[in-house]
């Protein structure tokens, strides 16, 4: 048993030291070890098919239909004047409907979302200034977004703030960018820093900025993978064409000649012939066995590169069912769809990280950069809305719409808006019109006369089809006895000319 303050480790001293020199470089390097195995390491693992089939996978779940919505404080709480809900009800829809006007929003989520794969993720908006009304408010110039264009992520990398004077120490880091038409790194100001969306995955110290991603991860499970297939891919011929096993007599001269060396090279030479042309010309006291590749090395090499893709759609999905892995045991059906929830689950946490950078980045900029309309309108008090995006969730709407009806029983209220979306439904507007009680009993009675009027065509149908078939049933019973009759007749007759025959035999 070791004494622990007899143990004296180094690391901390290593971890310490390492720090304060990353800083004291003309920039802070990013410490990802995959990209200083291979510098576009991410280009290279995302080309195989299964790791792009995750990704994507992982990226569509994560990036769900998006809405802006209030602030849930200036909603919920009672504390908050009325007025002040309502000004941040509609603050929150002018911003919504702005954002509204992002191309392929959603394309540049996902490009976003990549960061829990590389580490941080960059994309730059653009505005447009529009005159246009939004929510319903009198046409006003407005600041638009209309696109958001992706900055590679080498582009961009973190420079130490040091103070002045006689001891110099670090105070701060900024963001500098390479600008590729003055070929050279510029520091982004605070205004091009408002346009930036950033997006960095566990932000942690010994990441230095740079967050980090799985790729490290990631890529061990590929190399592993690529070993696997090149091993396999080097295996096939032997799995395709078996194994030769040729005899030959080490005693016997191949001729006059020829040596036992030579005999060897023109077997050799058989084998080849026959790998490539499939035919063989040789001796008669030659002996030539072709056997079977043992199927255990080809199933072995077949799960040690499921394993690993079982691997990768773990790490981006949390569970292999629903990416159409797993074992194929019974219960299979109740047990993608357990895993489809927990998936669902997990991919809500990132959701929810990525709405908060998109409402700290994209929402806060529309509100800075259209602050003056903002405070035309009185709204300057109001309470910043929420970019947020909807999990989509296995339910049962009964089992809901029971429990919205206790939880009414029992005093405690639910909200509208929560009932239709347990129906899937869409509230209606004041103008809209809406189906009644009466509507629907009227509906349910003409469905009842409908299932009568069904009913009683069946039963007509079903009385014409007994009386065609008891019809039919006579028809045949009536040839049945003419044929009956006819055989009758038939035999008489035969019988009659057979004591013919015999009286004349007899001569009478």
């Amino acid at each position: 048993m070791g004494v622990p303050l007899v143990i004296r480790s180094q690391n901390d001293l290593l971890y310490a030291y390492q720090l304060s020199a990353a800083y004291r470089s003309p920039w802070v390097f990013d410490p990802d070890l995959a990209l200083r195995s291979e510098p576009d390491i991410w280009e290279i693992i995302r080309n195989e098919p299964v790791v792009l089939a995750e990704l994507e996978r992982r990226n569509r779940n994560v990036v769900r239909p998006w809405r802006v919505i209030a602030n849930r404080h200036a909603t919920k709480s009672k504390n908050i004047s009325k007025g002040m809900k309502d000004d941040s009800k509609k603050l929150a829809g002018i911003v919504g409907e702005g954002i509204g006007y992002i191309a392929e929003f959603n394309a540049a989520r996902r490009r976003l979302a990549d960061a829990f794969t590389i580490g941080r993720t960059y994309e730059f908006i653009h505005w447009d200034k529009r005159d246009i009304a939004l929510d319903g408010l009198p046409k006003m110039e407005w600041y638009i977004p209309e696109r958001m264009t992706n900055v590679d992520r080498r582009r961009i990398h973190w420079v130490t703030d040091w103070s002045k004077g006689g001891f110099i120490e670090k105070i701060g880091v900024h963001l500098e960018m390479f600008d590729s038409n003055k070929y050279g790194w510029f520091r982004i100001s605070n205004d091009m820093r408002r346009n930036l969306v950033e997006y960095v995955f566990t932000n942690e110290e010994d990441r230095v900025g740079y967050g980090r991603g799985t790729i490290q991860a990631l890529y061990f499970a590929h190399y592993c993978k690529t070993v696997g297939v090149k091993k396999m891919s080097e295996g096939m011929d032997r799995y395709a064409n078996g194994i030769m096993k040729i005899k030959l007599d080490g005693l016997r001269q191949a001729s006059t000649t020829k040596t036992n060396e030579d005999l060897l090279a023109a077997a050799k030479k058989v084998a080849e012939n026959y790998r490539s042309e499939h035919y063989m010309v040789m001796e008669e006291t030659d002996d030539v066995e072709i056997q079977d590749a043992p199927a255990g090395a080809l199933k072995f090499s077949m799960e040690y590169i499921r394993y690993w893709d079982e691997t990768i759609a773990r790490l981006f999905n949390g569970s292999v069912r629903p990416s159409g892995h797993g074992s194929q045991r019974t219960g299979a059906r109740a047990e993608s769809e357990t895993q489809a929830d927990t998936s669902e689950a997990y991919y809500q946490d990132d959701r929810r990280h990525l709405d908060e950078i998109l409402e700290r980045d994209l929402v806060h900029a529309f509100l800075y950069h259209n602050w003056h309309n903002i405070v035309k309108l009185g709204l300057d008090e109001a309470k910043p809305p929420h970019f947020t995006s909807d999990q989509i969730k296995r339910q049962d709407a009964l089992t809901e719409l029971q429990i919205n009806k206790e939880s009414v029983l029992a005093g405690a209220p639910i909200m509208k808006s929560e009932w239709y979306e347990t129906i899937n439904r869409t509230p209606p507007d004041e103008d809209e019109e809406v189906i009644s009680l009466e509507d629907i009993q009227a509906m349910e009675i003409e469905m009842e006369a409908s299932k009568d009027v069904a009913r009683e065509s069946d039963r007509d149908t079903l009385r014409s089809e007994e009386k065609e078939d008891k019809k039919e049933g006579k028809k045949q019973e009536r040839r049945k006895m003419e044929r009956q009759g006819e055989s009758r007749d038939v035999g008489q007759k035969r019988r009659k000319d057979r004591r013919t025959k015999e009286k004349e035999a007899r001569g009478v």
